[in-house]
């Protein structure tokens, strides 16, 4: 995958892996992403987005019926899931499994990615 839209069902996932710099931006809907090795999980509404910045294996989940837009400068490793209950747990806790009992490692970001992007942050309404 290099770019482009997907829409995933509810609890649908699409896994990417090693997508340092790679915009996930939700157009509809809402989604989950969390990232390999980082502690911190992004839940993203219409419009806004976040870049991936860890190596390793990088999870959008949709919450309800979404729409995703990723954007990426160079070719990424992704598969879409359907919703599956007992997949879905174990994925989970494949994905916690590092951050236990001695929290996330942090050595396993990526190089810094570029404050400016294709997307515009949605406004935080302030």
């Amino acid at each position: 995958m290099q770019g482009g839209r997907i829409t995933l069902p509810k609890e649908g996932l699409l896994a990417l892996r090693d997508a340092c710099g790679v915009q996930v931006k939700c157009v509809r809907g809402s989604l989950w992403v969390t990232q390999e090795s980082d502690g911190i999980d992004h839940v993203l509404f219409p419009g806004q987005w976040v870049t991936i910045d860890h190596k390793g294996l990088s999870i959008v989940t949709a919450l309800d019926g979404a729409t995703v837009a990723v954007s990426a400068r160079h070719r990424v490793e992704a598969s879409i899931a359907t919703p599956a209950r007992p997949a879905l747990a174990r994925l989970a806790d494949a994905i916690m499994r590092p951050f236990l009992p001695s929290g996330p490692s942090h050595g396993n970001r990526c190089a810094p990615a570029p404050q400016q992007g294709p997307w515009q942050p949605a406004p935080s309404g302030r």
